[in-house]
């Protein structure tokens, strides 16, 4: 493995990360939205 398959696995595995976050920050904003809509039904 030379040194720029290194330097293109890890700017694939950061980019995996990163749309982890965004996708796991998006779910939290949706159950947050769910959560107010339940509420103001009470």
């Amino acid at each position: 493995m030379n040194h720029e398959d290194k330097n293109t696995n890890l700017e694939a595995i950061a980019e995996q990360w990163v749309n982890l976050l965004f996708a796991h920050i998006e779910a939290n904003k949706q159950q947050e939205i769910i959560n107010i809509e339940d509420e103001n039904e009470e």
